[in-house]
């Protein structure tokens, strides 16, 4: 999709979005009369996310409303331009011209460029039925200082956004874990990533016993992957580690089966980690940074791994396993020992699909981060923030280690239902010795199931954006 930039309207603009408050009145200038005797009579809806479409001689205009003023947020512009999007690309139009408010500069005019992209995202590619025709082109007018270069990237990381949604929504059955790795190597490959995947050997030897317990289950072996963007080499970089669980049944601890489709979903933290290296490679970030994909299929098969079982991790640690169904923090256990040891990193970051706590906590739009380092903690808030998606720091309370304490090894793998995203984060924490860590449980906005007027329903690509956000501002 191409996202260019003008400073004027085109004369040739034959389909045009405008964003209207309900309680401030918009500049008309550019309209005729049709569209004033529109706004005066009141026919024009203004809430947010509102859609009045009118009819001039030569064009269209489509009013998009922001609702008040005083509520107004980069979030609010975003939901109401995906809005406008997917409006238009139901109806088979192809390309639009949008005016940027001019209050809100090159964050808003990137803002735009973003909801365009993901907006435009198509997620029922297998139905047999005709599909619209793809949105191609939205042209921004803003005059913002930096508006051009801000929308370009914009641009490249919402395409990455949807490199990672595609990879989410895939069925599982097409996405075994090595046709994650495949597919993370293709996507490495076409941007000038270097990149690795172990084979099952190699893991064993290496001491993955997380990923290998987890995927004994399957016919589909484990897989482990590491991107690498270096343009600085000879500098510690930074470490993202995503859960890569290509579907999850619960192993023996089976989950309920009404919702058990969901968890084609439970790659989402690899995916976004992936869509972050593509996304830091096209933009030629000057930053290091490791991308590590641990994945495996958690399934009750004969050789599947049991409550009981011990597992010695490769920093010496032992688990004991309680519950199979919490499987993800093992496989994020080899990708943080690994991580650590041979990259002495600056700091180590993991996404996660991890704890149907954290949803409880903050719903599905917010991620929780969790760390004891207070300075990545709050960096990972801020750039989810700068980047509209939301994280909120919980607190890492010590005291709940001992929920996860364990008779015969150094820990179990899950504590009670209590506080459950919390002893998860210390869990993990257990397989980082010295470097600073972040852990940020996704769960609730990698995907939504319901169908949005600005979003697909499906994978959201959640965690693409913030991570380049973090990674652009050290």
């Amino acid at each position: 999709m191409t996202v260019p930039v003008a400073t004027t309207l085109p004369a040739t603009a034959d389909t045009v979005v405008l964003f209207a408050f309900a309680d401030v009145e918009p500049d008309l200038s550019l309209f005729g009369e049709s569209v004033s005797s529109a706004f005066n009579a009141g026919f024009v809806r203004r809430k947010a996310n509102d859609i009045t479409p009118l009819f001039e001689a030569n064009r269209r205009v489509i009013v998009v409303g922001l609702g008040d003023a005083k509520d107004h947020t980069l979030i609010r512009l975003k939901r109401a331009a995906g809005s406008a999007v997917r409006y238009l690309a139901d109806r088979n139009v192809s390309a639009a011209t949008v005016l940027a408010p001019e209050d809100d500069g090159a964050a808003g005019a990137a803002v735009i460029a973003e909801a365009a992209v993901l907006g435009s995202f198509d997620s029922g590619d297998r139905k047999s039925t005709e599909r619209p025709i793809p949105f191609e082109t939205l042209t921004i007018v803003s005059r913002a200082p930096g508006a051009a270069e801000a929308v370009e990237r914009a641009r490249i990381v919402a395409e990455a956004s949807n490199e990672a949604r595609r990879l989410v929504n895939c069925p599982a059955a097409d996405l075994p874990p090595a046709e994650l790795a495949r597919r993370a190597v293709e996507l490495a490959g076409a941007c000038g990533l270097d990149a690795r995947t172990f084979s099952v050997a190699e893991m064993e030897a290496l001491g993955m016993v997380g990923c290998l317990a987890v995927g004994r289950g399957s016919r589909n072996a484990p897989s482990f992957t590491v991107l690498k963007h270096t343009p600085n080499p000879g500098e510690a970089p930074i470490v993202l580690v995503g859960k890569g669980l290509c579907f999850d049944s619960g192993g023996i601890s089976l989950k309920p089966g009404a919702d058990m489709h969901h968890m084609k979903d439970d790659m989402a933290g690899g995916a976004a980690v992936i869509g972050a290296l593509v996304a830091a490679a096209r933009l030629k970030l000057p930053v290091n940074v490791v991308g590590i994909i641990p994945a495996a299929e958690n399934m009750p098969g004969g050789d599947a791994y049991r409550p009981s079982d011990v597992l010695t991790f490769g920093n010496g640690k032992t688990v004991e396993i309680v519950n199979t169904d919490a499987e993800g923090r093992l496989v994020l256990a080899d990708g943080l020992v690994y991580g650590e040891r041979e990259f002495k990193p600056k700091a180590i970051v993991d996404l996660a699909t991890l704890t149907g706590a954290c949803v409880i906590s903050l719903g599905g739009d917010i991620s929780g981060v969790f760390s004891a380092d207070d300075a990545l903690a709050n960096a990972l808030v801020a750039a989810g923030d700068a980047a509209t998606e939301p994280a909120w720091r919980l607190p890492m309370y010590k005291a709940y280690r001992s929920k996860f304490d364990s008779g015969i090894a150094d820990m179990t793998n899950a504590g009670d239902r209590w506080g459950g995203s919390i002893t998860a984060a210390l869990f993990l924490a257990e397989f980082v010795e010295s470097t600073p860590f972040a852990h940020i449980d996704i769960a609730g906005p990698a995907f939504d199931d319901t169908e949005k007027a600005w979003l697909a329903r499906g994978g959201t690509g959640y965690g693409v954006a913030l991570l380049i956000e973090y990674l652009s501002r050290l």
